[in-house]
């Protein structure tokens, strides 16, 4: 083969992995810019986001106890005990007067009527064990169940046996409490509804523990921006999401995804998104060594570790209470062995050290930020298959070699 020939096919090659590099790059630049805009965390973190406390029996008021009891016994190395940010559901339906209006009227109970479960949320923060975040009014809206009850003896059970209902039986697609769901595709809710539920379940939260809400988690992940922009301007100020928002629920009842988010970024309204995005449920098999795989791959890519677990890990049976106080433990001690820095924060402890950007939190080097951005691009199965064909895998590759490999997760062992 002549020089000259050698010489046509690098430059061809050349020019592919240029052309091909910048069109992947072009095509994806949304979602590449954000990777490099979003913080990268010094140290790892560690918190444990447990949804659908509310209401509830003096069952979940010893749950509760016992889960405070179990952080309480650690501290990481300034001294914060680990935090279980608990998602509040504010009410639950009054099944003994829905069913003497024979389900023609919708009628609530308040958290603040189940002393036993509210002294429990409130002794745990004292402990500096709980952090309390809005999940909602109720786990569902309410006009759609009402109405599908009409027709579904299975909802009008659930709507008129005495006793707590729990919202975890209902359909899923019921579950999500910002959209219109009596029929699928679901429909958006009104602007004037989204500002009355936003309202009401804001100071009904005010009215129970005497504080705003900072932090929302929307029940099931859906939500749409005109909720985004009431719980704004209702003072609320991080949004705990799944790495994407869901606006609404398909013909199947399937969440309907609509676009990437990241930590630290902003949506219109100025709200902060806060990632959640692994799941530690011992009740459903997720072990310890889940829960430190996933501080491990976030600790490299310079992200914080929030564990979602619900609150069905612990008000069941006894035996799966006890597990479940097993692995929280076993996940601790093998973190504090691994991470000696790890940081217990709460979600909105969190938010406040990326809004600040501070220094001993997050990374201001360049260099770091450069390599941490080539890791994450790496730990994207899809965008990384296709870049490996291309010159931007190439050059990913030589700024993971020069900027991230061989570094070790901030807090970790050499």
């Amino acid at each position: 083969m002549s020089a000259a020939t050698l010489m046509t096919g690098f430059a061809l090659l050349l020019m592919w992995l240029l052309a091909s590099g910048t069109l992947l790059a072009a095509y994806h630049r949304r979602l590449l810019l954000a990777w490099w805009h979003e913080p990268v965390l010094r140290r790892p973190v560690l918190i444990f986001e447990s949804d659908d406390w509310g209401p509830g029996d003096d069952v979940h008021a010893r749950a509760l106890h016992n889960l405070a009891d179990v952080l309480a016994a650690y501290r990481d190395s300034d001294g914060r005990h680990p935090v279980a940010t608990l998602g509040i559901v504010l009410a639950l339906a009054d099944t003994a007067r829905i069913r003497e209006t024979e389900i023609n009227a919708y009628f609530r109970r308040s958290l603040a009527e189940y002393t036993s479960v509210l002294a429990a949320m409130l002794t745990g923060v004292e402990r500096g064990v709980f952090a309390l975040q809005l999940h909602g009014l109720e786990h569902y809206w309410a006009p759609s169940l009402l109405a599908l009850a009409k027709c579904d003896s299975q909802l009008k059970d659930w709507l008129t046996t005495p006793g707590l209902p729990r919202t975890e039986m209902l359909p899923p697609a019921l579950q999500s409490r910002w959209i219109d769901a009596v029929s699928l595709p679901s429909r958006p809710l009104s602007d004037d509804e989204i500002e009355a539920a936003v309202s009401e379940e804001v100071a009904a939260f005010r009215a129970i523990f005497h504080v705003t809400p900072t932090v929302v988690v929307p029940p099931t992940f859906v939500w749409t921006p005109a909720v985004e922009r009431a719980w704004a301007r209702h003072g609320i100020r991080y949004l705990v999401t799944p790495g994407r928002r869901y606006g609404a629920r398909d013909g199947h009842g399937r969440p309907v995804a609509e676009g990437a988010l990241v930590n630290g970024g902003h949506g219109e309204a100025g709200m902060m998104y806060l990632v959640r995005d692994d799941y530690f449920e011992p009740a459903r098999g997720h072990t310890a060594a889940r829960g430190l795989q996933a501080l491990q791959m976030k600790t490299r890519l310079g992200r914080p570790a929030l564990l979602e677990m619900h609150r069905f890990n612990f008000i069941d049976e006894p035996a799966v209470a006890e597990h479940a106080s097993d692995e929280i433990r076993a996940l601790l001690d093998a973190a504090l062995a691994a991470y000696p820095a790890v940081a217990f924060l709460s979600s909105e402890a969190l938010g406040r050290c990326l809004e600040k950007r501070d220094p001993l939190w997050v990374e201001q080097d360049h260099h770091r930020r450069l390599g941490m951005w080539a890791a994450r691009v790496r730990a994207h199965h899809g965008l990384w298959r296709w870049s490996r064909l291309t010159g931007l895998g190439l050059a990913v590759w030589v700024l993971w070699i020069f900027c991230a490999r061989g570094q070790d997760g901030a807090g970790g062992k050499s």
